[in-house]
């Protein structure tokens, strides 16, 4: 159990009512969604990597060997024993592609997004990023950020100057802001379906 807990002007709080709302407060901050105000200066900096022809790709339709491949590629989640795919398959195919390419209306069994993405990832992501790129790890950051502090240490007494920063990187990893995601979409090139 949590004794106290320490307020933004350095006071113990050891009243557990206190403490509650404290740690309500803490949570409801970091993960309410604050309206991005003006991130046009920021867009502009980002050049269009989605070309016309891969808004085509994207946006045409779903072909049923992809249907066939993205669900036996869940085999560490199906049921054990034959999956009769010989019987129900082009039943289960069709009506994938029905939502896939006639947007039907799955909400009664599927709350999940179908993304994308992945089919152009290799256009979106740079060199210097480590997330989602297969064969790279995020931890490997880790050591990038290690050597960057190592050669402000061995800048030490030169005239070339460096500073680090460090950002909480918490928000931005556990929650997005979707107005700003679609306005960044649209800057990379993705086209508006």
């Amino acid at each position: 159990m949590v004794k106290g807990l320490e307020n933004e002007f350095g006071n113990l709080i050891t009243n557990l009512d206190e403490i509650s709302k404290m740690a309500t407060n803490y949570f409801k901050d970091l993960f309410s969604s604050k309206e991005v105000s003006n991130c046009d200066r920021l867009l502009a900096s980002f050049s269009p990597c989605i070309t016309e022809k891969l808004n085509r790709d994207l946006m045409a339709k779903f072909k049923v060997e992809e249907v066939v491949v993205a669900i036996k590629s869940i085999a560490p989640l199906k049921a054990s024993g034959k999956d009769d795919w010989h019987i129900v398959g082009d039943e289960v195919t069709r009506y994938c592609l029905d939502i896939l390419n006639n947007q039907r209306n799955v909400e009664e069994i599927n709350k999940t997004s179908i993304v994308l993405v992945p089919k152009v990832l290799n256009y979106c992501i740079e060199d210097t990023q480590w997330v989602f790129v297969p064969g790279r790890q995020i931890t490997d950051n880790i050591f990038v950020a290690y050597e960057i502090l190592y050669s402000f240490k061995k800048r030490r007494g030169t005239s070339k100057k460096g500073f680090a920063l460090k950002l909480d990187m918490s928000k931005a990893y556990d929650k997005i802001e979707w107005s700003f995601l679609e306005k960044m979409m649209r800057r990379m090139g993705f086209c508006k379906d």
